[in-house]
């Protein structure tokens, strides 16, 4: 049984960890945005000899975070868990634990757990979602 481990809930930093048979072999740090996620966790199971044809399952940290790092990470493993059929564990970190710690408990209960089909984020506070005061030709819009 091979697992993967994700937290995308920092948007500056990606954690990645790799598990076989319940022993962490691995996990890593990347400093990198939103858009370098998908091709830094396969860089990373590629490192570890591995790929997504091998995981058996995936753990990821569910937030608090930031809305645009959690929408990224959990969409991706989100995807990868419906169309590789695994089960998939969610994480709710504190900010004084350590990605690794997060990792083994969830390993630990991951059979009890396995039911999960989807995570949802937790973010840290809203998404900041703005409407423009300009339109297409970047005039200002006039007050209705």
């Amino acid at each position: 049984m091979t697992h993967l481990y994700v937290n995308g809930s920092d948007i500056r930093r990606l954690a990645v960890g790799f598990a076989k048979e319940g022993e962490i072999l691995a996990v890593d740090f990347f400093d990198v945005g939103p858009e370098e996620y998908l091709s830094t966790i396969d860089a990373f199971l590629r490192a570890q000899g591995s790929d997504l044809d091998e995981l058996t399952g995936v753990v990821a940290a569910r937030g608090p975070g930031s809305a645009t790092a959690l929408r990224s990470s959990l969409s991706i493993v989100n995807t990868i868990v419906f169309a590789r059929e695994m089960p998939i564990i969610p994480v709710q970190k504190t900010d004084d634990e350590q990605d690794v710690d997060s990792f083994k408990k969830a390993l630990a209960n991951f059979a009890d757990q396995s039911n999960t089909n989807f995570i949802y984020p937790k973010y840290s506070s809203g998404p900041k979602i703005t409407f423009s005061t300009r339109d297409a030709l970047k005039r200002k819009k006039k007050k209705v």
